[in-house]
């Protein structure tokens, strides 16, 4: 009935606002700031609760949260890179303008290494996570996991492989798979140069760039999938800490070097 419609509703929106509260009361509330008003506008309410309400349990399973430290551990080859929390003493900034790019490579590499695997991913890129120390770069990201639905997961990747790969027709397949064709040049402009070049990363640039694709959903009517609200937590940490870094660095150079 409509009224029990109503109650499922309801009860979606009291979870988000939960969520919301929780966030702002944690250490990811700055990335409340560059959340687009118009995301929750074109993303329906339900699928994000559901998607949430999964990430939340994710938080607290700790037999998921080790067996996805094992994975990544083996995928990204060091067995150091993802390890429990180091005491602020032994945090370790880079000082030098070459491991600043080294660490930034590193760090592009491992985002379309997430994107691209189908199994539980960790959603944690930002700079706070990592440290460098005499064994090396270590990543200890919080456990926000994620597993891709296999629908969105391969639309993204032919995105970034039509994009970076000079394949414009695959680009425009991803895109098609997620109803996104009318957004086709915000994602270019989103994207940066195709080839090799490096660029600069900039919170504010990421922040508008995404709010102009959430305004053209809004106006051809396109529903968002609501994994882009993963996606988001996983760019908001991948350009707070690039900018953080604050060297030029060759997204398209990271993408063929993960892949």
């Amino acid at each position: 009935s409509l009224f029990v419609l109503y109650l499922c509703l309801r009860r979606g929106i009291d979870v988000l606002k939960l969520l919301l509260k929780t966030l702002k009361s944690s250490d990811w509330a700055v990335a409340l700031d560059f959340l687009s008003p118009a995301f929750f506008d074109v993303v329906p309410t339900w699928a994000i609760t559901r998607l949430v309400a999964t990430m939340s349990r994710n938080l607290v399973n700790r037999s998921l949260v080790e067996q996805t430290r094992a994975q990544w551990q083996k995928i990204l080859g060091s067995s150091d890179l993802i390890v429990p929390p180091l005491p602020p003493a032994a945090r370790i900034e880079p000082s030098l303008a070459e491991d600043k790019v080294d660490h930034g490579q590193r760090l592009l590499v491992t985002y379309f290494k997430i994107i691209h695997h189908s199994e539980s991913c960790y959603l944690d890129l930002r700079s706070q996570s990592f440290a460098l120390t005499a064994a090396g770069w270590q990543w200890r990201p919080s456990a926000w996991l994620h597993t891709w639905d296999p629908v969105f997961r391969r639309a993204m990747a032919a995105i970034y492989q039509g994009y970076y790969g000079q394949q414009p027709q695959l680009f425009e397949q991803g895109l098609q798979m997620l109803k996104l064709e009318h957004a086709s040049e915000l994602f270019k402009e989103q994207f940066g140069d195709g080839g090799g070049d490096a660029i600069l990363f900039d919170l504010n640039r990421f922040k508008d760039s995404f709010h102009k694709i959430f305004l053209s959903c809004r106006e051809h009517g396109t529903q968002l999938h609501p994994d882009f609200f993963a996606l988001g937590m996983l760019l908001f940490g991948l350009y707070e800490h690039a900018a953080a870094l604050a060297v030029p660095l060759s997204p398209g150079r990271a993408y063929h070097q993960a892949v």
